[in-house]
């Protein structure tokens, strides 16, 4: 499955009249959001069966984003919050951007590391990566130098897929799940 928004292809146009600050001006913000995640998606992709699946069923509903802070244009750098539910499991992907997150709240665990709030990770373009927020769940910063990104799933270990569904199954899906913004 291969989504592209819109709104990406609003912020690659520099003459864009989205109300977001210019990459060469003094800028502040609020912490509201300017827009979404998705919004900032040019790409989604999943790998047939147990990524479609979860992306149908589960992904969405067990985690929350907002993007506080995105310069206009496709240079310039861009926040986004996101709240990962208590253990759920976000599936091995890349990005075409370097990541800097930043854990405020809760634990983020990547294999036997546990990131507490005030600690965080770095992954650059196209590493592979996925994590699981702890028994709280996880609210995290992501800082990168860039106004899109894409998002390409890379899970291929069935077992972790099992995992990852049955966690999913155990938790409804996280239909019900009380999530922030």
């Amino acid at each position: 499955m291969t989504s592209t928004t819109d709104r990406a292809q609003e912020l690659k146009d520099p003459g864009s009249t989205s109300g977001l600050p210019a990459s060469d001006e003094f800028s502040i913000f609020t912490g509201e959001a300017v827009h979404s995640l998705r919004d900032m998606l040019t790409e989604v992709t999943f790998t047939p069966g147990p990524g479609e699946e979860f992306a149908a069923t589960s992904m969405f509903n067990g985690l929350r984003s907002l993007v506080p802070f995105c310069h206009a244009g496709s240079e310039g750098f861009s926040i986004v919050r996101v709240y990962l539910a208590p253990n759920y499991i976000l599936p091995a992907h890349t990005h075409d951007s370097d990541c800097l997150y930043y854990v405020l709240q809760g634990q983020a665990i990547l294999g036997k590391r546990v990131i507490e709030p005030g600690g965080g990770f770095f992954v650059p373009a196209g590493k592979a990566y996925g994590y699981t927020a702890g028994s709280e769940g996880a609210e995290v910063l992501e800082f990168r130098h860039a106004t899109t990104t894409d998002f390409h799933e890379t899970e291929r270990s069935p077992a972790r897929w099992q995992k990852i569904l049955e966690n999913a199954e155990r938790n409804d899906g996280w239909k019900d799940a009380d999530l922030p913004y």
